[in-house]
């Protein structure tokens, strides 16, 4: 099973980085996932049994279509010890079409338990959602109707790249460590880092970014004159972007 930590207190769900919104049916709450921060995850326990469930947003090139984004999913749950395909085909994950895999496999020591798991995949613009839902098989029908519920409510925010973004941080960025890497951050909600692509969308003190195809990743940014300092524990520090065109490189 997903590994949950600490339940926090129960509430209507909205994506902090405004990427999608659902409605938690009674008694369930939002969880902290251990290791991935970008993700969203929500538990429930009835019976004696735990349902977990975690919505991933991947960031697409433009015009991905389902078909694709699909077959490039869930090759590492078929691999996993007792893998067996209970049901695929066409569904909805709220106002959007969506691709439906229904699954099992074993786990815990020697493969002694049995889990049952529902995977939703939707694509709106330019972002790709997933919906991953679990309990073991036992304990799944207890939340039949609350994962339909579930995923009835589920709604995209705004789809990457829709709009426009008012931020300080929108610009071309050079890294001061390294003059050659330059960061473009553009008012449309796409970026570019390196020559790698993505979309990005900023909330309070937040930047997530996703380049194509990839997960979210999630920094702290803040302005130091006319320098934007980027943070997150994966960095092992803090990395310094300097406002192209404003003064000369620091040594």
């Amino acid at each position: 099973m997903l590994l949950l930590a600490v339940i926090i207190a129960a509430a209507p769900y909205a994506d902090p980085l405004g990427r999608f919104t659902v409605s938690l049916p009674e008694g369930w709450h939002p969880a902290a996932l251990a290791g991935a921060p970008a993700a969203s995850a929500f538990r429930r326990e009835r019976e004696g049994q735990v349902a977990n469930v975690v919505v991933e947003v991947t960031a697409l090139a433009p015009d991905t279509s389902l078909a694709s984004v699909v077959q490039g999913s869930g090759r590492a749950a078929a691999k996993a010890p007792g893998y067996k395909l209970t049901y695929e085909g066409k569904g909805k994950l709220g106002p959007l079409p969506c691709h439906r895999r229904r699954y099992l496999q074993t786990f815990g020591e020697g493969g002694r338990w049995l889990k049952l798991s529902e995977d939703r995949w939707a694509v709106a613009g330019t972002r790709a959602f997933v919906v991953h839902a679990e309990s073991t098989s036992e304990g799944f029908p207890l939340f039949e109707r609350d994962l339909e519920a579930l995923f009835a409510s589920f709604r995209p925010g705004g789809a990457g790249g829709v709009g426009l973004v008012d931020s300080p941080v929108v610009g071309r960025w050079v890294m001061i460590d390294s003059p050659d890497t330059a960061l473009d951050l553009r008012a449309d909600g796409t970026f570019e880092l390196a020559g790698q692509g993505g979309t990005f969308r900023v909330e309070g003190a937040q930047l997530e970014m996703q380049a194509f195809g990839a997960e979210a990743e999630v920094f702290r940014w803040r302005l130091v004159g006319s320098d934007l300092v980027l943070e997150a524990p994966s960095l092992g520090g803090a990395i310094t972007y300097r406002k192209a065109g404003v003064g000369a490189t620091p040594r």
